[in-house]
């Protein structure tokens, strides 16, 4: 974790814990650190993190790729401010990546999408098209681009 990367720390304060434990029972400062670097952490731990509604540790469950989808959608709801990262982590829920700018999604949420809907490979090439001269500029959401071109199929 980088010093000061959302007011975090630079190690647990509580050596000889376990993650799980300290995900739970720990200081605000070890929470925010496992938070954002453990992998091991239990779906209940990650939620736990979630649900205390602190912004640190929000933003380091949005840095750490295994963080669960419900507890993304924690955060979303709780931090409206932090909506936008959200719809951007690799394990975004599909009802906030809809709404979310196609200009803004990155590749690996748009596979994500194009996987899930079961495009053919002409829809998908123009999804990308869309995507690309998006780019930078946000654009409209990708359900709307998304609704548009199976309109004119």
């Amino acid at each position: 974790m980088a010093p000061g990367f959302f007011g975090g720390p630079h190690w647990p304060s509580s050596p000889g814990r376990s993650a799980e434990w300290l995900a739970f029972h720990g200081s605000r400062e070890d929470q925010w650190w496992f938070a954002a670097v453990s992998e091991d952490l239990s779906d209940e731990a990650f939620a736990h993190l979630a649900s205390l509604g602190d912004l640190g540790i929000a933003g380091s469950l949005l840095s750490n790729h295994s963080t669960p989808m419900a507890a993304l959608l924690t955060i979303a709801r709780t931090h409206p401010e932090l909506q936008e990262m959200v719809r951007l982590h690799g394990n975004a829920p599909f009802e906030l990546m809809l709404e979310a700018p196609l200009g803004h999604l990155t590749q690996t949420a748009l596979n994500r999408f194009l996987q899930h809907v079961r495009v053919g490979e002409e829809e998908r090439l123009a999804l990308f098209a869309a995507k690309d001269a998006e780019a930078g500029v946000g654009g409209e959401s990708l359900q709307s681009v998304w609704n548009r071109m199976r309109s004119h199929s």
